[in-house]
Protein backbone atom coordinates (compact mmCIF):
# COMPACT_ATOMS: atom_id res chain seq x y z
CA UNK A 1 0.00 0.00 0.00
CA UNK A 2 2.69 1.90 0.86
CA UNK A 3 4.35 1.75 -2.26
CA UNK A 4 1.69 1.44 -4.41
CA UNK A 5 -0.63 4.69 -2.74
CA UNK A 6 1.79 6.59 -1.09
CA UNK A 7 4.81 6.80 -2.91
CA UNK A 8 3.69 7.55 -6.51
CA UNK A 9 2.20 11.04 -5.25
CA UNK A 10 5.25 12.53 -4.23
CA UNK A 11 7.03 10.97 -7.26
CA UNK A 12 4.55 13.09 -9.23
CA UNK A 13 5.61 16.01 -6.99
CA UNK A 14 8.97 15.12 -7.27
CA UNK A 15 9.62 15.01 -10.70
CA UNK A 16 7.60 18.27 -11.95
CA UNK A 17 9.92 20.07 -9.55
CA UNK A 18 13.17 19.06 -9.55
CA UNK A 19 13.69 16.47 -12.22
CA UNK A 20 15.08 12.86 -12.50
CA UNK A 21 18.34 13.73 -13.19
CA UNK A 22 18.38 16.05 -10.01
CA UNK A 23 17.33 13.19 -7.64
CA UNK A 24 19.21 11.90 -5.09
CA UNK A 25 20.00 8.04 -4.69
CA UNK A 26 18.25 7.05 -2.36
CA UNK A 27 15.27 8.62 -3.82
CA UNK A 28 16.16 7.00 -6.76
CA UNK A 29 15.89 3.65 -5.54
CA UNK A 30 12.69 4.07 -3.53
CA UNK A 31 10.78 5.15 -6.53
CA UNK A 32 12.48 2.59 -8.42
CA UNK A 33 11.36 -0.27 -6.24
CA UNK A 34 7.91 1.45 -6.04
CA UNK A 35 7.22 1.61 -10.19
CA UNK A 36 8.01 -1.95 -10.05
CA UNK A 37 5.38 -3.03 -7.66
CA UNK A 38 2.80 -1.31 -9.45
CA UNK A 39 3.15 -2.16 -12.31
CA UNK A 40 3.87 -5.62 -11.37
CA UNK A 41 1.52 -5.89 -8.13
CA UNK A 42 -0.39 -8.86 -9.68
CA UNK A 43 2.55 -11.45 -10.17
CA UNK A 44 4.28 -10.22 -6.66
CA UNK A 45 0.82 -10.79 -5.23
CA UNK A 46 0.81 -13.99 -6.63
CA UNK A 47 4.31 -14.88 -6.38
CA UNK A 48 3.52 -14.44 -2.18
CA UNK A 49 0.60 -16.26 -2.29
CA UNK A 50 1.96 -19.63 -4.00
CA UNK A 51 4.90 -19.56 -1.98
CA UNK A 52 2.71 -19.34 1.12
CA UNK A 53 0.63 -22.34 -0.42
CA UNK A 54 3.60 -24.25 -1.33
CA UNK A 55 5.21 -24.05 2.13
CA UNK A 56 1.77 -25.08 3.85
CA UNK A 57 1.79 -27.66 1.25
CA UNK A 58 5.62 -28.87 2.16
CA UNK A 59 4.72 -28.84 5.77
CA UNK A 60 2.26 -31.79 5.38
CA UNK A 61 4.66 -34.10 3.19
CA UNK A 62 6.89 -36.08 5.55
CA UNK A 63 10.33 -36.34 4.62
CA UNK A 64 10.43 -32.15 4.26
CA UNK A 65 8.69 -31.84 7.48
CA UNK A 66 11.01 -33.70 8.97
CA UNK A 67 14.00 -31.74 7.57
CA UNK A 68 12.24 -28.61 8.21
CA UNK A 69 11.97 -30.15 11.79
CA UNK A 70 15.82 -31.34 12.15
CA UNK A 71 16.50 -27.79 11.59
CA UNK A 72 14.62 -26.09 13.58
CA UNK A 73 15.42 -28.26 16.29
CA UNK A 74 19.21 -26.99 16.04
CA UNK A 75 17.91 -23.34 16.63
CA UNK A 76 19.09 -21.73 19.33
CA UNK A 77 16.33 -21.21 21.68
CA UNK A 78 12.95 -21.83 19.17
CA UNK A 79 15.18 -25.59 19.21
CA UNK A 80 14.49 -25.45 23.38
CA UNK A 81 10.74 -24.56 23.00
CA UNK A 82 9.83 -27.16 20.33
CA UNK A 83 11.92 -29.88 22.73
CA UNK A 84 9.83 -27.95 25.69
CA UNK A 85 6.71 -28.18 24.16
CA UNK A 86 6.75 -31.43 23.05
CA UNK A 87 7.37 -32.49 26.53
CA UNK A 88 4.39 -30.61 27.57
CA UNK A 89 2.13 -32.03 25.44
CA UNK A 90 2.97 -35.48 26.01
CA UNK A 91 3.71 -35.71 29.51
CA UNK A 92 0.16 -34.22 29.95
CA UNK A 93 -1.33 -36.70 27.59
CA UNK A 94 0.32 -39.29 29.61
CA UNK A 95 -0.88 -37.99 32.86
CA UNK A 96 -4.45 -37.44 32.45
CA UNK A 97 -4.84 -40.85 30.77
CA UNK A 98 -3.07 -42.80 33.41
CA UNK A 99 -4.74 -40.63 36.27
CA UNK A 100 -8.58 -41.94 34.19
CA UNK A 101 -7.03 -45.63 34.67
CA UNK A 102 -6.11 -45.99 31.10
CA UNK A 103 -3.59 -48.79 30.69
CA UNK A 104 0.81 -47.97 30.83
CA UNK A 105 0.43 -49.19 27.06
CA UNK A 106 -2.28 -47.92 25.52
CA UNK A 107 -1.91 -44.60 27.04
CA UNK A 108 1.92 -44.62 26.20
CA UNK A 109 0.87 -45.34 22.15
CA UNK A 110 -2.37 -42.22 22.80
CA UNK A 111 0.30 -39.96 23.95
CA UNK A 112 2.94 -40.39 21.55
CA UNK A 113 -0.20 -39.57 19.03
CA UNK A 114 0.12 -36.60 20.37
CA UNK A 115 3.60 -35.24 19.88
CA UNK A 116 4.44 -33.92 16.53
CA UNK A 117 8.18 -34.10 16.50
CA UNK A 118 9.29 -36.71 14.66
CA UNK A 119 12.21 -37.62 16.20
CA UNK A 120 10.82 -37.83 19.84
CA UNK A 121 8.05 -40.24 18.33
CA UNK A 122 10.26 -42.18 16.39
CA UNK A 123 12.26 -42.72 19.67
CA UNK A 124 9.11 -43.01 21.49
CA UNK A 125 8.32 -45.99 19.04
CA UNK A 126 11.48 -47.71 20.83
CA UNK A 127 10.72 -46.92 24.22
CA UNK A 128 7.15 -48.55 23.17
CA UNK A 129 8.83 -51.68 22.28
CA UNK A 130 11.05 -51.66 25.14
CA UNK A 131 8.21 -51.52 27.59
CA UNK A 132 6.62 -54.00 26.30
CA UNK A 133 9.44 -56.13 26.56
CA UNK A 134 9.74 -55.78 29.97
CA UNK A 135 12.04 -52.77 30.69
CA UNK A 136 10.92 -50.25 32.76
CA UNK A 137 9.59 -46.78 31.35
CA UNK A 138 11.95 -44.41 33.47
CA UNK A 139 15.14 -46.74 31.81
CA UNK A 140 13.80 -46.56 27.80
CA UNK A 141 13.13 -42.90 28.20
CA UNK A 142 17.25 -42.31 29.60
CA UNK A 143 18.24 -44.82 27.06
CA UNK A 144 16.74 -43.03 23.99
CA UNK A 145 17.51 -39.68 25.21
CA UNK A 146 14.21 -38.83 25.12
CA UNK A 147 13.69 -36.27 27.82
CA UNK A 148 15.70 -33.73 29.82
CA UNK A 149 17.41 -35.10 33.27
CA UNK A 150 14.71 -33.74 35.39
CA UNK A 151 12.15 -34.99 33.60
CA UNK A 152 13.22 -38.66 33.63
CA UNK A 153 14.29 -38.03 37.83
CA UNK A 154 10.41 -37.27 38.48
CA UNK A 155 9.23 -40.03 36.11
CA UNK A 156 11.35 -42.41 37.55
CA UNK A 157 10.31 -41.13 41.40
CA UNK A 158 6.56 -41.69 39.47
CA UNK A 159 7.21 -45.07 39.13
CA UNK A 160 8.79 -46.09 41.98
CA UNK A 161 5.97 -44.64 43.87
CA UNK A 162 3.35 -45.66 42.19
CA UNK A 163 2.14 -42.17 41.00
CA UNK A 164 3.48 -42.38 37.77
CA UNK A 165 0.36 -40.27 36.35
CA UNK A 166 0.46 -37.19 38.93
CA UNK A 167 4.10 -37.24 38.21
CA UNK A 168 3.59 -37.04 34.58
CA UNK A 169 1.19 -34.02 35.40
CA UNK A 170 3.67 -32.05 37.33
CA UNK A 171 6.00 -32.77 34.59
CA UNK A 172 3.74 -30.90 32.25
CA UNK A 173 3.41 -28.05 34.84
CA UNK A 174 7.02 -27.42 35.32
CA UNK A 175 7.70 -27.45 31.61
CA UNK A 176 4.85 -25.27 30.70
CA UNK A 177 6.12 -22.13 33.16
CA UNK A 178 9.62 -23.39 31.80
CA UNK A 179 8.19 -23.00 27.68
CA UNK A 180 6.11 -19.62 28.82
CA UNK A 181 9.45 -17.93 30.28
CA UNK A 182 11.74 -19.03 27.02
CA UNK A 183 8.77 -17.72 24.83
CA UNK A 184 8.98 -13.95 26.97
CA UNK A 185 12.74 -14.00 26.84
CA UNK A 186 12.28 -14.92 23.00
CA UNK A 187 9.84 -12.04 22.73
CA UNK A 188 11.98 -9.50 24.82
CA UNK A 189 14.77 -10.90 22.08
CA UNK A 190 12.72 -10.10 19.07
CA UNK A 191 11.20 -6.58 19.49
CA UNK A 192 14.27 -4.46 19.38
CA UNK A 193 15.52 -6.12 16.42
CA UNK A 194 11.74 -5.22 14.64
CA UNK A 195 11.83 -2.24 16.17
CA UNK A 196 15.21 -1.21 14.83
CA UNK A 197 14.01 -2.56 11.07
CA UNK A 198 11.19 -0.72 11.10
CA UNK A 199 12.29 2.52 12.21
CA UNK A 200 15.70 1.80 9.10
CA UNK A 201 12.67 1.37 6.74
CA UNK A 202 10.21 3.86 7.83
CA UNK A 203 13.14 6.09 8.26
CA UNK A 204 15.05 5.64 5.06
CA UNK A 205 11.02 6.05 3.07
CA UNK A 206 11.03 9.20 4.70
CA UNK A 207 14.12 10.71 4.11
CA UNK A 208 14.27 9.39 0.63
CA UNK A 209 11.37 11.44 -0.47
CA UNK A 210 11.60 14.45 1.61
CA UNK A 211 15.32 14.91 1.05
CA UNK A 212 14.43 16.95 -3.00
CA UNK A 213 11.51 18.49 -1.49
CA UNK A 214 14.31 20.30 1.54
CA UNK A 215 16.49 20.66 -1.80
CA UNK A 216 14.06 22.47 -3.75
CA UNK A 217 12.89 24.81 -0.44
CA UNK A 218 16.50 25.70 -0.11
CA UNK A 219 16.67 26.47 -3.78
CA UNK A 220 13.56 29.24 -3.55
CA UNK A 221 14.72 30.62 -0.49
CA UNK A 222 18.63 30.78 -1.26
Amino acid sequence: LLTILVIPRFENVIADQIGPDAMPGLTKIILQVSQFIAAHWIAVLSLATTVFFMAVTANKIAIIKRIIYSFLLRTPLIGDCIKKWCVVLFARTFGYLLVCGCSLMESLKMAQKSVDNYQMKDNLTLTINDVQQGMSLSESLHRHNIFPAMAEGLIKIGEESGKLGEMLNKVSSSYEEQLNELITRITSLIEPFLIVFLAVFVGSVVIGLFLPLVSLIQNITG
